[in-house]
């Protein structure tokens, strides 16, 4: 129960919270009767959220109103997806629809359970810093109380490049396994399957393209006219344009269908196993190389390589700065700035 006091001219309100300590709140008024039946209401449960009080909303329905609001905003879908997923995923760990301790408690001790099932630290924090905006958007909504925790530590690890013998090697591989091809379909001459994934992973490599922006193209996003792909898919939910190497859309022209049309006939996850069937029977077995972001990574350093231009890099890429390039990518520019020096001779 809460206990009222008057300090100065207005009346306060000394309640404890969720874990049990003690906090007092101003009621912002003098008058004694009014006090006493702001405190009737609070006792009550009812909503005192104009005095700072948080009303009381099932994480569920927390989670519905997030999703209002991206939608709201035009966010994308995978975002969305992503983010429903992660907390439904925290709502079947609690069994419950609400929580009696505090949000950084709760959030505490689902950290350790992930930790307990081995989850990959990476993907603990990808988990926490997700819960984190759903509840800190939540609490400045009124709904629930911010989430402060703190993230595990993990070691950076970023995906290495591929070199020139390693894509040739994986496009070789694509050469000797049997392709994957769509149950349905009604072209099932192998050659021709063969063909479509060398041009699926052809255009990852030639345009950077992320595993969901790539696998979500249609062909009105091919402006062939100006041998440009538009990707509108995009982490940063804007529209990115890069240009078409010459000889990608040469093939492009050969297959294009109507704009509606997916140019992918896979999805982004059948898409990824059959790269990391492709690089295995290559021989590309180092846990850096291996997926489709590898071969983002591999367009991104073999231009700054070849270029030294880390604005267009960057804006090729879809970063939201250079700085978040150099940063991706600083050793690689170290080691072109190396090879850059050793090509000096007074």
């Amino acid at each position: 129960m809460s206990f009222l006091q008057k300090r100065g001219k207005n009346w306060y309100l000394f309640f404890r919270d969720a874990s049990g300590q003690q906090k007092a709140k101003s009621l912002k008024t003098g008058n004694q009767r009014t006090a006493e039946e702001l405190q009737r209401k609070f006792d009550q449960g009812s909503n005192l959220e104009k005095f700072g009080f948080h009303q009381s909303v099932a994480l569920s329905e927390l989670l519905n109103e997030r999703v209002r609001f991206h939608e709201s905003l035009g966010r994308s879908q995978n975002t969305i997806k992503n983010e429903v997923y992660i907390f439904n995923a925290f709502l079947r760990y609690l069994g419950r629809d609400s929580f009696q301790q505090s949000t950084k408690a709760v959030l505490e001790d689902y950290k350790d359970w992930l930790r307990s099932k081995k989850v990959n630290p990476v993907t603990i924090n990808t988990i926490l810093k997700t819960l984190r905006a759903v509840f800190n958007w939540g609490a400045a909504k009124g709904y629930c109380q911010a989430a402060e925790i703190e993230l595990v530590k993990v070691e950076k690890r970023m995906p290495m490049a591929l070199g020139e013998n390693e894509v040739a090697a994986f496009f070789e591989a694509i050469n000797q396994l049997p392709p994957a091809i769509p149950k349905g379909a009604e072209i099932s001459d192998v050659d021709y399957w063969r063909e479509y994934w060398k041009l699926v992973f052809e255009l990852y490599l030639y345009t950077g393209g992320r595993k969901e922006e790539i696998a979500s193209l249609t062909w009105g996003d091919i402006d062939l006219d100006r041998e440009v792909v538009v990707f509108r898919n995009t982490k940063a939910s804007q529209e990115r344009e890069v240009p078409l190497h010459p000889a990608i859309a040469a093939k492009l022209r050969e297959k294009a269908g109507s704009p509606g049309d997916r140019l992918c006939a896979h999805s982004a996850g059948v898409i990824y196993h059959q790269c990391r069937r492709f690089m295995e029977k290559a021989g590309i077995t180092h846990p850096k190389k291996w997926g489709l972001h590898a071969l983002r990574r591999t367009f991104g350093s073999h231009l700054i390589m070849k270029t030294g231009d880390i604005a267009t890099t960057s804006r090729l890429l879809g970063h939201s700065s250079p700085r978040v390039t150099y940063d991706s990518y600083v050793d690689i520019l170290q080691q072109h700035a190396r090879d850059s020096i050793k090509k000096l001779s007074w």
